[in-house]
């Protein structure tokens, strides 16, 4: 954790179960990638979005979206993590709702996925 925070000071830590990560700009051409952390149930996560633009055979373009979630710590540890995604995109812009949950304090009542507003996608 502390190369990141002293190496990698660009990318934000937002605290809590619950957090909004947006990523500006998803129709810039190329791959392009958004890094961010989240703290929570005294972890840390490390977030990632991926952007790759795509060709079909017949010519027609499109992107694809990978998401990442990564405990910083051990395999173990990891286990007592599950997380959930809501994503919805416009206007150049792709927010993703992530809430984190704690399997050993069984506190699972996720978000309801209205709080992004519009055609969701859930990815668990």
């Amino acid at each position: 954790m502390a190369h990141l925070m002293k190496q990698h000071k660009s990318i934000t830590t937002l605290q809590g179960e619950d957090i909004v990560f947006l990523a500006t700009d998803i129709n810039l051409p190329g791959a392009v990638d958004w890094v961010m952390m989240q703290s929570c149930f005294g972890a840390y996560f490390m977030l990632v979005l991926e952007k790759q633009d795509k060709q079909e055979q017949g010519g027609a373009s499109y992107q694809m979206f990978y998401a990442i979630v990564q405990l910083i710590g051990t395999k173990k540890e990891a286990e007592n993590f599950v997380y959930r995604w809501v994503a919805n995109s416009g206007y150049g812009i792709l927010m993703m709702l992530i809430s984190m949950f704690n399997m050993q304090t069984r506190a699972l009542q996720p978000p309801a996925p209205a709080m992004l507003g519009g055609d969701s996608a859930k990815h668990t």
